[in-house]
């Protein structure tokens, strides 16, 4: 598995993280939790690699869904 950083950088607000941070510990859609956790993740500096682990385990293909959730525009 590879370990490579991701070459983006999240960077949240502390205003943003702790309205994510209600969300993930909410009870909103599924899906809507598994990319709440996926962004503090990666906020949080967490390899891609891992952000997918444990997006997988919920998701199927973790990286598509970490991959979706980081690079919308």
């Amino acid at each position: 598995m590879s370990k490579v950083a991701s070459p983006h950088v999240v960077v949240l607000p502390a205003a943003v993280r702790k309205r994510l941070k209600k969300l993930a510990c909410a009870s909103p859609p599924y899906r809507q939790v598994v990319r709440v956790k996926i962004l503090l993740a990666a906020a949080g500096g967490m390899r891609n690699t891992a952000i997918a682990a444990k997006a997988g385990g919920a998701c199927g293909d973790g990286l598509a869904t970490a991959e979706a959730v980081l690079c919308r525009r």
